[in-house]
């Protein structure tokens, strides 16, 4: 044990000696950083004002205690409803950041003094209104002649309160649904259910076809835009276990360890080295730009990566055999690995071929343990 413990570690020190390979660890690690200060740096966010609700007065008229009752229910409906559509509007990542209003008043004044691009006032029954389909023509607008972000915050806007839209369909579906007992113990749970996870992420969502679906429910990932660093990372490692293939042909050819370890060992111990110091440099540029998880999931994520990368590289070793075959098959695959992995952008979204192709290449398994 202690004669495979040395050799183990002389390869190590091998590997790290090689001047190509630790420039490849400095210049992926300077890069990586200048990449992510960079798109720091664009992040300039737009401050779009909204109030969350209207300034309209209300008449005194003789009402009876029913009616009272009726209207303080639904006012406070409606209050619990725009604190949801608060929340919804913060959750949502993008160049646009929501900023609170008292009043119509000090909106404009904002608006006058370019603290914001523009500005949205919310009626004070949005909820029922959005219930009606009928909230986009009772939201009020105010922008200046330079205001350039008004159409994007009205996606934005339109996006939450679909959202609180949707409630009423999965209320409806849990109504009328043969797979659920008529309860109204049950409703109540889907509700709260629905309330308390809506805006933490964790739900699922619906998204709404064309007549001809038969009204199927989709589930559509999200893509996230944007520089994708644990991507990069991904594929940097894998490339590292790839080229320790090319290091593994010379060790093979001039059987410099026929004596010590069989030649699957020393082809196992060859690529997964350099995913060692591949993996050390991806947590230290995790660290650096504060991306970084939770350190138990973060190693146990790597560590089955790496075992991924050997055992698919091993795979490529038997099926390639030759030296020139696997040098020209390394920048190959890394590439193909880049454009069908979801690294920048999950093509299996739009072309159904990527689902499988995506499966072909461990980054892909990896970016699912670590999301």
């Amino acid at each position: 044990m202690k004669r495979y413990a040395v050799w183990f570690f002389l390869l190590m020190k091998r590997t790290i000696k090689k001047p190509a390979f630790l420039l490849f660890l400095v210049f992926s690690l300077v890069c990586i950083l200048a990449m992510n200060r960079l798109e720091q740096g664009e992040k300039s966010e737009t401050v779009i004002g909204i109030v969350l609700s209207g300034q309209e007065e209300t008449t005194p008229e003789e009402t009876t205690q029913e009616e009272t009752t009726q209207e303080e229910t639904t006012q406070a409906e409606n209050i619990k409803w725009q604190e949801t559509f608060w929340k919804l509007l913060q959750r949502q990542d993008g160049i646009l950041e929501f900023k609170s209003y008292e009043d119509a008043d000090a909106l404009i004044l904002a608006i006058k003094k370019e603290e914001i691009d523009c500005g949205f006032v919310l009626p004070e029954d949005f909820a029922t209104k959005v219930q009606e389909n009928d909230w986009q023509e009772s939201i009020t607008v105010y922008e200046s002649s330079e205001s350039r972000m008004t159409e994007f915050a009205k996606e934005r806007i339109a996006c939450a309160a679909f959202t609180l839209y949707a409630e009423e369909s999965y209320v409806n579906y849990i109504e009328q649904s043969d797979s659920f007992p008529e309860s109204e113990e049950i409703l109540t749970f889907a509700k709260e259910a629905y309330q308390s996870h809506l805006v933490d992420g964790s739900t699922f969502s619906f998204a709404y076809q064309k007549e001809e679906n038969h009204g199927e429910e989709v589930h559509q990932p999200d893509v996230s835009a944007g520089f994708p660093l644990r991507g990069i990372l991904a594929i940097c490692i894998f490339l590292s276990g790839m080229c320790g293939l090319l290091t593994d042909w010379d060790d093979r050819r001039e059987k410099r360890f026929v004596r010590i370890t069989p030649n699957w060992m020393t082809t196992a111990v060859n690529i997964w080295i350099p995913t060692i110091y591949t993996s050390l440099m991806a947590l230290l540029a995790l660290t650096l730009t504060g991306k970084i998880g939770k350190p138990g999931k973060e190693l146990i994520s790597l560590l089955v990566y790496q075992f991924l990368i050997v055992w698919y590289c091993s795979i490529i070793r038997l099926i390639l055999r030759k030296q020139e075959t696997i040098a020209v098959s390394i920048p190959i695959l890394t590439l193909a690995a880049l454009i069908c992995c979801p690294v920048w952008i999950r093509l299996a979204l739009y072309v159904p071929l990527f689902a499988v192709l995506e499966k072909l290449f461990p980054v892909t398994y990896y970016l699912m343990m670590a999301a």
